[in-house]
């Protein structure tokens, strides 16, 4: 193993998939590769693994269960569960219980799992270096307070870091505040009324029931933790609050300092993106499947039914014309396996990338509609084939919603690119539709992916629209120029 190379660990009780894993991963990756979660395990002690993927249904002990049992001993080791079976629910339970980084659905999808693999391998060591400042912070926190004890013109400082904080900041000693600055209590939503007829105790009590409890479990002989917990304000729906805690000594005398800060947002974007992930790969397999079943399915019945009648050798009128017939059949079949297939991972933009592949299709659609998409292009340099996979897909669900809701006649696609910029102009001159009105229905759904799709290659994602027709504009930034 190449020591310049990051570790990734898969387990997968299907000796197929761990030789088609490593054999994708290993120029990139140093790939360890077990069948059993038991020897997986030992494999975490002797290498320094970043980034776990284990297949959900496994003998003795499932994925979920494996990856629950390693996070005491690696907590901050990326894990990622594939599975075969597609259950929603799994995946909600997964990410929101276990620490789970992503829910794949087997067979996958290469270009788009060596995606998540860099994304995630990104945010493991985001969060080392995250850790590395907090330690460095805290060292620098330490100082701080030796000094405010020592001087009043340092206690002074303190002061106003303490009262123009953003983030709420408590400290307290046993079971009672000491002090609180107004971001904290802003953050919970009390008024200073409120503060005249209660103890601050009470106050903090009656929103969080044993606040200052669960705090001091989080710590448990540690001297730093960082834990999430919500509540419910009288005025406000469910809220998701984030501490990051410290012992601290404040005038000789142990004490514990907390950082609050409302992540409702963040848990509820996160939550978003969930559902439109999964929401996004229903819709896919139920698009394959309708393809299947109406498409392809009553060709190959009607075939079956000529090879049936071919291989009785009382019908002998009428033998030419069916064999004809049959061939027919046969060319239908590999017509429609060639599109599918197409659709699940385009062949020409792999090899001749994103501009041959949406011309080719536009030649497609322009001889079998009454619609003209005209592509424009001012780029011939490629980009990563997953920046370009990304943009494939999102395009063409924008010529797939101009089809079925605008009743567009023309379509264009222009490409202007600079070293540092990609920009993409897609418009129609369809009857448009009410953007905030869709974002608030199911059907935003697809603009949330889209705009999700693009914000993860690094890039913006803007649209208009009235009866005039849609415009949509996607601007790539800090492009990698493949020659």
């Amino acid at each position: 193993m190449q020591k310049d190379k990051t570790h990734i660990l898969y387990v997968d009780d299907d000796l197929i998939n761990l030789k088609l894993f490593e054999e994708s991963f290993m120029k990139e990756y140093n790939v360890l590769i077990e069948s059993t979660t038991k020897k997986a395990f030992e494999k975490l002690f002797e290498f320094p693994v970043k980034l776990v993927v284990a297949d959900l249904r496994m003998p003795v002990e499932n994925g979920l269960e494996f990856l629950d049992r390693i996070t005491p001993f690696f907590p901050d080791v990326i894990k990622i569960i594939l599975t075969a079976h597609t259950d929603p629910r799994a995946a909600v339970r997964a990410v929101n219980q276990g620490g789970i980084y992503r829910y794949i659905i087997k067979p996958w999808d290469l270009t788009e799992l060596r995606q998540i693999i860099k994304n995630a391998l990104t945010e493991y060591d985001l969060k080392m270096e995250n850790k590395q400042l907090i330690s460095k912070l805290s060292e620098k926190k330490e100082h701080l307070e030796q000094a405010l004890e020592q001087s009043r013109e340092s206690e002074r400082k303190f002061s106003d870091i303490f009262d123009f904080s953003n983030d709420g900041i408590c400290i307290f000693q046993g079971l009672s505040l000491l002090m609180a600055n107004p971001s904290f209590w802003a953050i919970l939503g009390v008024a200073e009324k409120e503060k005249e007829n209660q103890s601050p105790d009470e106050l903090i009590n009656k929103l969080i029931p044993n606040f200052f409890d669960q705090i001091i479990r989080s710590l448990g002989a540690n001297t730093t933790s960082v834990m999430e917990l919500e509540f419910n304000p009288s005025d406000k729906g469910k809220m998701h609050l984030e501490l990051n805690s410290r012992r601290i000594f404040l005038k000789g005398r142990p004490a514990i300092l907390s950082m609050v800060r409302d992540i409702t947002d963040r848990k509820l974007a996160e939550r978003k993106i969930l559902d439109t992930i999964l929401h996004t790969q229903e819709e896919e397999q139920r698009k394959y499947a309708k393809e299947l079943h109406d498409g392809l399915g009553p060709i190959l019945s009607t075939l079956k039914m000529y090879v049936e009648w071919l291989s009785d050798h009382r019908n002998i009128t009428n033998k030419e014309k069916i064999t004809q017939q049959t061939l027919h059949c046969v060319d239908e079949s590999i017509t429609m396996v060639r599109e599918i297939a197409r659709n699940l991972c385009p062949y020409l933009l792999e090899q001749f990338g994103l501009v041959y592949a949406l011309k080719d299709y536009a030649e497609r659609i322009n001889s079998r509609r009454n619609l003209t998409i005209v592509v424009h292009d001012q780029s011939k340099a490629r980009l990563p084939l997953d920046m370009e996979l990304s943009l494939y897909r999102v395009l063409m669900e924008c010529i797939s919603n101009s089809i079925k809701h605008s009743g567009a006649t023309r379509i264009e696609i222009k490409f202007k690119a600079s070293p540092s910029l990609l920009k993409i102009v897609y418009s129609d001159n369809g009857s448009g539709f009410d953007i905030d009105k869709t974002m608030k229905e199911a059907k935003g759904m697809g603009l949330i992916n889209m705009k999700q799709r693009i914000s993860l290659i690094g890039g913006d994602f803007q649209i208009q629209s009235d009866k005039s027709g849609t415009k949509i504009n996607i601007n790539i930034t800090n492009l990698l120029w493949e020659k």
